[in-house]
């Protein structure tokens, strides 16, 4: 038997799912749950990251080579 993404054995079982499990599970994109752990990219990248803001912000490559002083 086949167990989809969402943990059901197919297109009509949901009787097995939950909120609290999707939210464990999942990263929400309405930020209503957070990371607890690592994220393995698997040689995945970030795209159209922003500038940071706070001082544990998510930097990108053309920000720090133009405001960071080198050697």
């Amino acid at each position: 038997m086949t167990v989809d993404k969402f943990g059901g054995r197919g297109i009509n079982d949901r009787s097995d799912i939950s909120l609290k499990f999707i939210n464990k599970s999942f990263l929400r994109t309405d930020g209503g749950n957070t990371v607890t752990g690592l994220i393995n990219m698997t040689g995945n990248t970030f795209n159209n990251v922003g500038n940071p803001t706070s001082n544990r912000d998510v930097a990108t490559k053309a920000y720090v080579d133009s405001n960071c002083v080198g050697p």
